[in-house]
Order: C-alpha cells, then structure tokens, then sequence
C-alpha cells in the first residue's frame, strides 16, 4: 500500500510539477497518453492544468482545456466532442460523506457531452451528467443533471434560458504551444 501511494505522488509530481510546464503541446499531449488518458485528435489541454489520475479521463475531438484547469479522474471523467473547458475551470469526481465519521471518500463519474462551453471559474462536481450544447457560465457551481441546450449560471447553479443553437460546431483552436 504504501509503495502505490508512492508511485501515485511521483505521477503526480511528474504530471503536474513538470509535465504541465512544458510549452510544446505535442510532447505534453504524449506524456498524458502514457500515462494513460485518451485524448481525440485536434484537442487541447493548456500549460498548468492540473491532471489527477490520467487513467480516468477521457477527451474528445477538438476539445480545448485552456490554462490552469484542473481535472480529476479518480472517478472517471469523460469528455466529449467541441468542448470548450475555460481557464480556472475545475472538474472533480471525487469527494467525501459529510457524516462520515471517518470522513470516506467516495467516487462519482462526470460526463460531459458534446459543445459545452465551461466558463471561467467554473466547478463542475462528482456525480454530474451535463448534456450537449450547454453552458455553465463563469464561476457557476454544477453538480446534477443537466437539460440539453440550456445555459446554468451561478452557485447554486441555476437554469437562466435555453441555448438556441441550431447545429453543432466544430472548434479549431490549434495552438502548437501554450
């Protein structure tokens, strides 16, 4: 037990103390696929994000995760196509039981679908299911499920209108460092 706890402080450091730095997307994008995370052709993920067990993650095609993110996949976390990750955003699939008197920890997936816009400081917890085309606007707290096509905002996260946006996009979004 105690050398797997090892093992994962050095993934963490290797991923987040060096790995994160490096200003070549490509040699970034390798290591990460080393380590196990499944990322699409033409996505992004920016210099200081951090990764937690990159095993769990899974990244779609032409999906941006800009800079200083932070992504958690101890408890699985998927991400579909064209989305769009903004900087300071957070992603967590883990958590404890508040009336644990042990404080356990616990696991709970995120799936995010298709053309979802994430924005700037926003969280997005365990257990969430957001579907196509949404955003959840800057600094919003989301945990749940969400409607299609429809715009959330604050903390507590709610329902402001829906999205009107007839057909999907593509992001093309190819910066070879940052």
């Amino acid at each position: 037990m105690e050398i797997k706890r090892i093992l994962e402080d050095g993934r963490y450091i290797i991923l987040n103390c060096i790995t994160n730095k490096i200003p070549c997307w490509t040699l970034r994008k390798c290591i990460y696929e080393m380590y196990g995370m499944k990322i699409g052709r033409n996505a992004r993920i920016g210099m200081n994000t951090v990764i937690i067990n990159p095993k769990g993650i899974s990244i779609g095609k032409r999906t941006i995760i800009n800079e200083f993110c932070h992504l958690d996949g101890r408890g699985g976390l998927k991400i579909g196509n064209n989305v769009s990750v903004s900087i300071n955003s957070m992603i967590l699939t883990t958590t404890h039981l508040i009336d644990s008197p042990i404080f356990e920890y616990i696991e709970g997936a995120v799936v995010i679908e298709d053309n979802v816009w994430l924005g700037s400081n926003s969280l997005v917890l365990n257990n969430s299911f957001i579907k196509k085309k949404c955003i959840i606007g800057a600094g919003a707290v989301f945990k749940g499920i969400s409607e299609p096509d429809s715009v959330y905002i604050g903390n507590p996260v709610k329902l402001l209108k829906k999205r009107n946006l007839k057909t999907s996009y593509q992001i093309d979004y190819k910066p070879y460092f940052r």
